[in-house]
């Protein structure tokens, strides 16, 4: 029986584990780019490593509204 590939394969998690903790490391691109690194981690249900990114991400930022905000949503779902 064939095996399907996974859905979004190239979204896979862990596919780009590396290039994402240099992203974290420097925000590079800002932190929009790691919102929307959170976002693609929500959309496939992959709610550990959203936050993960989101902590990461507010060490370097901890003031940042929209970071803060998306860790209050966060904390009132029990995910934090």
């Amino acid at each position: 029986m064939p095996t399907r590939p996974p859905r979004h394969s190239s979204l896979a998690p862990g596919s780009n584990r590396p290039r994402v903790g240099r992203v974290l490391t420097t925000l590079a691109g800002g932190p929009e780019v790691v919102l929307r690194l959170i976002q693609v981690c929500e959309q496939q249900r992959d709610y550990g490593s959203a936050a993960g990114y989101l902590r990461a991400a507010l060490r370097r930022l901890p003031e940042h509204a929209a970071l803060a905000e998306k860790r209050a949503r966060y904390q009132a779902l029990g995910a934090w």
